[in-house]
């Protein structure tokens, strides 16, 4: 059998580091190297790591292009593999200077990266492109039109316009709350307002190049998280043609190039399915997406040797974390009528086979609680507040 190919994950320290790594070593083809700032990464601790290299990274993005630059010719990595959006966006705009060391997965321009992780740049986009959206009021200063607040359908969101993960989100079920918000935000023009949309979610995953979805899988939410705002606890991968036609016009329009991953939405009243906002990174449901069938950082990987393969079907299947599989499936046994879940519809597998990295994890936010239990509470911002009035049930596992 012919040796693994190396691929140097650059970011590991990145909690999406651990979902690549998994997919990666479901390949026979490649093995994982791991370039990290922090000496105690999970990933460090993973059986699917083949080396583990630490970057003290003090003077900048110079100095992290040269540290990847010096640890894939080291390690001979065949791939330099980005995870994160910082990261992703650095190997973009230093793409000629370190594929001389390595190829590179598709990578769009930083322009457009930046365009596509700035929730008011994606709404121009869209609007451009004539593709459905969220209609979506830029913020300059604490000063607001109430004219075009009028205009909007009640309720309305507050969004930040560079975070994910329902950080900077506040829903507000009138203008006098949106005004009374703007006021007090340090600086508006970092946020938008923009309508919420009562309906399902339907999120699409794609890698991409030139344009051309090379694969793709979406999913829908079907347990909601206990808190508003964060990924499903449980998700089930299906097909919509409208989500999945608004994307491809999308992505052909930009010539897009890499990952990304799209929260879209099916707006009841409208009877359309609008694009919310875009992750052009790898996502936490990365491991759904390899149990559905399609290995995406395998794929990047193969696209980035210029190797040519046919788009891969999905298996609509459920998938769930994995304390809500073990619950589900529990329950299914001890309550009749109940549909049974199967503990393989999980990472259970994953993390018991490789158990370390999550204990890692686990540990740091033990830390990460003691501590914060030293320091005296936080000022209250109104930028970091998130809203228990929506309803969880549209969350999708992002």
């Amino acid at each position: 059998m012919a040796r693994a190919e190396a691929v140097l994950i650059p970011d590991g320290e990145h909690e999406l580091a651990l979902r690549v790594a998994r997919c990666l070593a479901q390949s026979q083809r490649f093995e994982t190297h791991v370039l990290s700032t922090e000496r105690c990464a999970p990933l460090r601790f993973s059986r699917h790591n083949r080396g583990f290299h630490l970057h003290h990274n003090h003077l900048g993005d110079d100095s992290r292009v040269q540290g990847i630059r010096d640890t894939a010719k080291k390690i001979g990595a065949k791939v330099i593999l980005p995870v994160s959006l910082p990261i992703i966006r650095l190997v973009a705009h230093h793409r000629d200077e370190l594929a001389q060391v390595a190829s590179l997965p598709p990578l769009p321009s930083p322009s457009l990266l930046d365009t596509f992780a700035d929730k008011l740049l994606l709404a121009d986009l869209l609007e451009r492109a004539q593709i459905p959206h969220p209609r979506t009021h830029r913020l300059t200063t604490h000063h607001i039109d109430q004219g075009q607040l009028r205009q909007m359908r009640l309720p309305l969101l507050v969004k930040a316009r560079r975070r994910s993960a329902g950080e900077g989100l506040y829903l507000c079920r009138d203008a006098y709350e949106v005004i009374k918000l703007v006021t007090r935000l340090h600086d508006p023009s970092e946020f938008i307002i923009q309508e919420f949309v009562h309906g399902p979610d339907v999120d699409v995953s794609v890698l991409c190049r030139d344009g051309e979805i090379l694969a793709y899988t979406m999913q829908r939410a079907l347990v909601p998280s206990h808190k508003p705002w964060h990924p499903a606890a449980a998700i089930e991968f299906m097909y919509d043609r409208e989500a999945f036609t608004n994307i491809e016009r999308l992505v052909r329009a930009v010539r897009w190039s890499g990952i990304a991953h799209f929260d879209c939405i099916f707006d009841h009243a409208a009877r359309q399915t609008l694009i919310l906002e875009v992750n052009p990174r790898y996502w936490r449901s990365l491991l759904g997406s390899l149990n559905a069938g399609v290995n995406f950082p395998h794929l990047a990987c193969l696209a980035s040797q210029g190797q040519s393969f046919e788009r891969p079907a999905y298996r609509h299947i459920r998938y769930a974390k994995p304390e809500t599989a073990l619950r589900m499936w529990l329950g299914g046994i001890l309550t009749r009528g109940s549909p049974r879940w199967r503990l393989r519809d999980s990472s259970l597998s994953t993390t018991a086979t490789d158990p370390l990295p999550d204990l890692a994890i686990q540990a740091k936010r033990l830390i990460r609680t003691l501590s914060s239990l030293k320091k005296a509470s936080p000022a209250y911002s109104s930028e970091y507040c998130p809203t228990s009035q929506r309803d969880p049930k549209t969350d999708a596992m992002r």
